[in-house]
């Protein structure tokens, strides 16, 4: 569990550096992001850790709230850029010290 946690840690400050890069990187990154987080939640889930669940769920309706966006909204590149960068460093300011704490102090389960 350690592994995949910190794993997604290593694909969200990828994320974001590829995002702020090139906004149209979230086609591929996202995906990445939903399935690291589906496969935690899904072990999280049998290893009853709740906190690890929530943290790997977090990932998919993260990712899911901005395929909502962007439809919603109709955004294309220029329209979504600075939105969904500031929604992603936002997520990320949360999720990053979570996955910290779950892969090097958390509950026994996560480590």
């Amino acid at each position: 569990m350690r592994r995949l946690i910190v794993l997604q840690a290593i694909v969200i400050v990828t994320s974001l550096a590829v995002e702020a890069y090139r906004h149209e990187t979230i086609i591929g990154s996202g995906p990445i992001f939903s399935l690291v987080g589906l496969v935690i939640a899904i072990l999280a889930l049998r290893n009853r850790d709740h906190a690890a669940m929530v943290f790997g769920g977090s990932a998919i309706a993260f990712a899911s709230l901005i395929v909502f966006l962007i439809n919603y909204n109709s955004w294309g590149p220029p329209q979504g850029n600075r939105p969904i960068t500031i929604l992603s460093f936002t997520y990320a300011a949360f999720a990053l010290p979570v996955s910290a704490w779950l892969a090097f102090a958390g509950p026994k389960s996560a480590r």
